[in-house]
């Protein structure tokens, strides 16, 4: 939260650097609320000479609680300056700010030039939280996006979600408003230079995020605020693009969700999961066991263990998002069954857990890795 002449502002200034700076020649300050009130009230920023002001992301400034800063900043600026203000939505609260200090504004509307469902396809998916993991990878693996944005509704999501894929060595990282500015510029800086291909954001931070060509959009939980979900998918299908934009509705979502729908004006498609088993949302979750002995526990682990050699390490430039992906998409196959995966100099090895060897061995056998034919053996587990 700073304010900073322009050519400054990718970067998180000190207050007192900042005030060095507005002691110069500066024609174009950008800042937040805060700080721009905070510098007119200690009188380092002088604003008798204002000649034009901006407000963009009017809506984003309500919601966020600052329109009274906003107003508070207003009342200290010349009255004949000329006032831009730019937002996706228009609540009756910043009509009320346009009418009291504003004079006789012309207001314009910048429609998009193709409807969102002719540039965008949209499905989603009928899928219980705990299983949501399981059906991203296999969408990861299905789609292969050369970029990503998942919109997960919490900064604690996003960083869960990103702590479980990058175990699986994805190439994510995460944005949010727990990040300090200079990170976030990293990080954003990175998903747009190809660096990054999976970003993991809440609504918030990717606010202005604007990328080129964008692949694909996951919403990992349906959106707190309906104008959210417009924002969401609009940042695929860009330009002359087309995009796809995928959601994933739990039963906890169903009402949100069916609500959202009927502020778009249209139903979303329903997507079929392709196999993926997975209970009926309505069911409940398998109970844990009874304890066993130690001897018996580790006898009875390795039975539901099977141990894959497959032909293809180091040399073949193989990680292990690679055989994560591969062994995911198979069909019965979930991220839980998915165990230690070694990547050794000319070979891999793969845990199959829960006795899901047999479906893993046979599903590789007709499966590629990285686009190429393997071989795979059976190893005993000792």
């Amino acid at each position: 939260d700073h304010a900073d002449p322009v050519g400054e502002r990718h970067q998180r200034h000190p207050l007192r650097l900042q005030i060095r700076q507005l002691k110069q020649r500066v024609h174009v300050i950008v800042g937040t609320p805060g700080r721009v009130s905070d510098l007119i009230t200690k009188k380092n920023l002088k604003v008798g000479n204002l000649k034009y002001l901006v407000i963009d992301e009017a809506d984003e400034l309500l919601n966020r609680g600052f329109i009274e800063e906003v107003e508070g900043i207003l009342k200290k600026l010349p009255a004949d300056k000329v006032t831009l203000l730019f937002s996706a939505t228009m609540p009756e609260k910043i009509e009320a700010v346009c009418a009291k200090y504003m004079t006789e504004p012309t207001r314009l509307e910048i429609l998009s030039e193709t409807p969102t469902t002719e540039k965008i396809k949209q499905l989603w998916y009928d899928v219980a939280d705990d299983w949501k993991f399981s059906l991203l990878l296999k969408l990861m693996k299905q789609h292969e996006p050369g970029s990503c944005i998942i919109f997960c509704n919490t900064r604690t999501k996003t960083e869960d979600l990103v702590g479980k894929l990058q175990t699986g060595r994805f190439n994510c990282a995460a944005l949010h408003g727990g990040m300090n500015q200079s990170d976030r510029l990293r990080i954003i800086s990175q998903f747009k230079n190809g660096e990054i291909t999976y970003l993991v954001a809440t609504d918030l931070a990717a606010r202005g995020l604007h990328v080129d060509s964008l692949d694909l959009v996951i919403n990992y939980n349906v959106p707190l605020e309906t104008d959210f979900y417009v924002h969401r998918i609009g940042r695929t299908g860009r330009v002359n693009e087309t995009g796809l934009a995928l959601t994933f509705v739990s039963i906890h979502d169903l009402n949100r969700w069916n609500t959202l729908q009927k502020y778009l004006g249209y139903e979303v498609p329903l997507a079929s999961v392709d196999n993926l088993e997975q209970p009926t949302q309505k069911k409940a979750m398998p109970t844990q066991p009874k304890q066993q002995p130690a001897v018996a526990r580790k006898e009875q682990l390795n039975k539901d263990i099977m141990r894959l050699r497959l032909n293809g390490g180091k040399n073949k430039k193989m990680r292990p998002g690679d055989i994560m992906g591969a062994v995911s998409s198979i069909s019965g196959i979930l991220a839980e069954d998915i165990g230690i995966i070694d990547i050794q100099d000319s070979c891999s090895y793969v845990d199959i857990l829960n006795k899901k060897g047999e479906i893993a061995y046979e599903g590789l056998l007709k499966t590629t890795v990285k686009g190429k034919e393997i071989s795979v053996k059976k190893i005993k587990i000792r």
